[in-house]
């Protein structure tokens, strides 16, 4: 009597942000076999600020492999800074130290592609699709069916305006500088190789719906707020943005209670979103791979 055979272990990532490009590495360097799905033409737009690695993601970039290629790409932050966002009086000054099947899973396309697998990992960001699948499948439901607490889970309290600038002269480098102010704070950014800033606002009330801002928005936030210290004795006015695009959008916040359901699980800006804290959305996402995999 033939038993039917198991087919091979196989992971299907959906989305080719960071943390699902990072998947990718980790899967390829463990032997797992996988496939990406996307369904932007260019996963990683360009849009004004840069990536921020935190210390624990450097190992994980060695035991990979990519040192050699992303070490040459990185600079190292020294000093962090906190200010008065009125006066440029310094607040503080630190160091840094140095579709569920009983044997699989199938992922149907919207251009009627499939993709069979084993598990499932949801790393497609904010907006998640497949936490949304996810939800729909433990609750029995249609995804438009579910309650609007999952339909938007997050919430935006700040908004961020985001910039390469070039260097400032005369200032420190490899620094990061927060400055404080009632309403809105600054953050800057000042390496070798490249510097940028951002403005957070605060929004007049929590708001659930991500915002689509305009050029004349972003314009009207840097006017706004152009008096407000970004380093000791520089404001946002001294800055000379560069790089073509600025990015203004919503910081959104919040917490799924679910991370997976059967063969499905959720990682990176698809099960939390962390307030404004540099580069903690992905070095975080990281860390649930690395969890994950292991």
């Amino acid at each position: 009597m033939d038993f039917p055979q198991t087919p091979p272990f196989r992971i299907i990532i959906a989305g080719a942000g960071l943390v699902g490009l990072t998947a990718a590495h980790i899967l390829h360097q463990a032997g797992i076999d996988f496939v990406i799905l996307e369904k932007h033409v260019d996963p990683v737009p360009k849009v004004g600020s840069v990536m921020t690695i935190w210390p624990q993601t450097p190992r994980m970039f060695q035991q990979l492999g990519l040192d050699t290629f992303l070490d040459p790409l990185m600079e190292s932050l020294r000093t962090s800074i906190v200010i008065s966002g009125d006066n440029s009086r310094q607040l503080d000054v630190s160091e840094f130290p140095s579709t569920i099947e009983k044997h699989g899973v199938q992922v149907i396309c919207k251009d009627g592609h499939v993709e069979d697998g084993s598990i499932l990992i949801g790393a497609d960001g904010v907006r998640s699709r497949i936490r949304l699948c996810m939800e729909a499948l433990r609750q029995h439901k249609a995804p438009h069916d579910l309650d609007e607490k999952y339909q938007r889970p997050y919430h935006s309290t700040y908004r961020v305006l985001v910039s390469q600038v070039e260097p400032l002269p005369d200032a420190p480098l490899r620094v990061k500088c927060d400055g404080v102010s009632y309403g809105a704070a600054t953050q800057f950014l000042h390496g070798n190789q490249v510097s940028c800033f951002a403005i957070y606002e605060k929004l007049t009330k929590p708001a659930p719906r991500h915002h689509h801002y305009t050029e004349d928005d972003k314009h009207e936030m840097l006017k706004r707020w152009a008096h407000l210290m970004v380093m000791p004795d520089y404001s946002v006015r001294d800055l000379k943005l560069t790089g073509g695009n600025i990015g203004l959008y919503d910081c959104e916040e919040g917490l799924i209670s679910s991370w997976y359901h059967g063969r499905i699980v959720l990682v990176g800006d698809a099960v939390r979103k962390l307030d404004p804290h540099t580069g903690m959305g992905y070095n975080e996402g990281v860390i649930d791979l690395i969890v994950l995999i292991n």
